[in-house]
């Protein structure tokens, strides 16, 4: 071995100027090597602070994760920003209409097949709905002819009665809960009335015929307004290929829980709503499993000795009550318990109480919480959600005071403005049909019966009332003028036009010369010419007196 450059270990030394590019090149390599493993701590530095600061902000919210990719987890989009809601869009919520569809989906699937939402949705209905609304033509100012009154509400009565409009009313409502929107198209007659048809959410689709700014979640509007709607892309079959564009005045279309600058309605049961209906349905089906397996089992035996036969027969008695899912196929290991069963367990074995049979209350108690908390929705007390009035007084929830009623008061002033739209427009179709609405042998322009007659909606009452006293201030007003009969009528749900045939039919039977009750004199005695009734004898028989 030679350390002059000759030789090393046998083979010959590298020159000089080579070892010292080798010794260069390694210190280059470890420097490369520090500075990329310094970069990635620095960005993972970074991500988990990006985290740290959204979450902090959001909370963990589903919304984080929909806007981190999926590989780095950074923020892929900032929020709010002016693309969220750009032509008509609710980002982060949905940008398109199939995406929008998912929520309706969503919303239908635990509408159809869960007690709490029916009872919920049914109950509103109830309430904002009732039996229908009255719709009542009075003059709109002095010297209006009765018989312009009346042949619009002869209009008005028969475009109701022809298209089953109370119970349309009804449904109107509940899809608009359930599906966010509803959407209901007319079909002006030949005679001049009107046919009006529901048209499905899914049937108004983008055809693909119009740009982004023009033509957005199906529905057509002004380049430079996205809220000024022109028409709409139909297809009854859901092809873009069949799609027609229909005029905004031949549907109307009514969504909720969204801001006017979005095309389409949220469902009310949608997001928290959605997961804490589950959440409660779930905890209920559990406790009503375990208590119904809990009372199935009449006694449990406790074997001095068992064989290995009787314990392994025990097991797959078992096995025998677990069954596969209806769902995936697969075997489940849930055992299912007869009524009167019996389990025999050997002197070894240990009969373990389980949790729930101590605890029932407080998962009660659980259940009660996560069902107040879905009521919150509409503002209604817990009865709503729970058919629990044990908390609470149901007369006290109803005053005029009351969150839960002044909210359905809202929806039904919303919800009035739509349905007075579709009646003015049965008007409207017929005027047009016959070149106007003949009374009294002038004909009416449909401009000028719309300035003459008011349309008068009542809704029903939602706040539990004192008839005696809204009787006597009914009375008070009446007196004043401040308040019509027909208006009073129409608060009581009675038929305007029927109360005031059954009203000529009495007094036609009860006057003198109907042939009614005869005339009766302040002493109780009959009136003039009419004989005096028999006076009793005395002691005679009780019965016969």
């Amino acid at each position: 071995m030679t350390t002059n450059g000759h030789a090393v270990n046998g083979h010959a030394a590298p020159p000089a100027n080579v070892q010292e590019r080798l010794t260069e090149a390694e210190a280059k390599v470890r420097l490369a090597l520090a500075e990329a493993q310094l970069a990635r701590i620095e960005r993972a530095s970074k991500k988990l602070k990006e985290s740290w600061e959204v979450s902090e902000f959001w909370g963990p919210t589903w919304t984080t994760d929909r806007l981190r990719d999926q590989d780095s987890a950074r923020l892929i989009q900032k929020p709010s920003t002016a693309l969220d809601r750009l032509h008509g869009a609710n980002w982060p919520f949905w940008r398109t209409w199939q995406e929008h569809a998912f929520l309706r989906w969503d919303s239908r699937m635990l509408f159809g097949t869960n007690a709490i939402a029916q009872g919920a949705i049914g109950g509103l209905t109830s309430f904002v709905i009732g039996d229908g609304f009255t719709y009542l033509c009075q003059p709109g100012g002095r010297d209006v002819p009765p018989a312009l009154t009346s042949a619009v509400q002869k209009i008005v009565d028969e475009f109701r009665d022809r298209n089953d409009w109370a119970e349309l009313e009804q449904e109107l409502f509940e899809r608009s809960r359930v599906d966010g929107e509803y959407f209901i198209r007319y079909f002006p007659q030949d005679d001049g009335m009107t046919d009006v048809r529901v048209l499905e959410p899914e049937h108004v689709i983008e055809s693909g015929r119009y740009p982004r700014d023009e033509g957005s979640f199906g529905l057509i509007n002004d380049p430079e307004d996205t809220q000024h709607i022109l028409g709409y892309q139909t297809s009854y079959t859901g092809l873009s290929t069949d799609a027609e564009d229909v005029p905004a005045s031949r549907i109307d279309h009514c969504k909720i829980n969204v801001t006017r600058s979005v095309k389409r309605g949220a469902p009310d049961m949608c997001f928290g709503v959605l997961e804490l209906i589950r959440t409660a349905a779930r905890a209920l089906e559990n406790i009503g499993q375990s208590t119904a397996d809990q009372a199935a089992l009449t006694l449990i035996v406790q074997h001095e000795a068992a064989s290995v036969d009787q314990v392994q027969d025990f097991v797959d008695g078992m096995d025998e009550a677990d069954g596969n899912s209806r769902w995936h196929g697969k075997r489940e290991g849930q055992a299912t318990f007869r009524p009167g069963q019996r389990i025999d367990i050997d002197r070894g074995q240990e009969f373990v109480v389980p949790p729930f049979s101590t605890n029932v209350a407080g998962y009660v108690s659980a259940t009660s919480a996560v069902l107040r908390s879905c009521a919150v929705r509409w503002n209604a007390p817990e009865w709503l959600t729970s058919s629990d009035a044990g908390n609470t007084s149901y007369a006290s929830s109803l005053t005029a005071e009351n969150p839960f009623v002044k909210r359905c008061k809202r929806f039904q002033a919303f919800y009035k403005r739509h349905f007075l739209r579709a009646i003015w427009r049965a008007v409207r179709a017929y005027c047009e049909a016959r070149g106007g609405l003949r009374a009294n042998g002038t004909l009416y322009a449909y401009e000028v019966v719309r300035a003459l007659v008011e349309i008068q909606c009542i809704c029903p009452r939602v706040e539990v009332r004192n008839r005696s006293e809204q009787a006597q201030v009914d009375q008070i007003y009446a007196s004043m003028k401040v308040k019509s009969p027909q208006t009073i009528q129409g608060e009581q749900e009675l038929d305007r036009e029927q109360e005031s045939a059954n009203w000529q039919e009495f007094e036609d039977a009860n006057s003198p010369d109907g042939g009614g009750l005869p005339p009766v004199q302040q002493d109780g005695r009959p009136g003039p010419g009419l004989p005096e009734p028999e006076e009793e004898q005395e002691g005679g028989d009780d019965e016969q007196s």
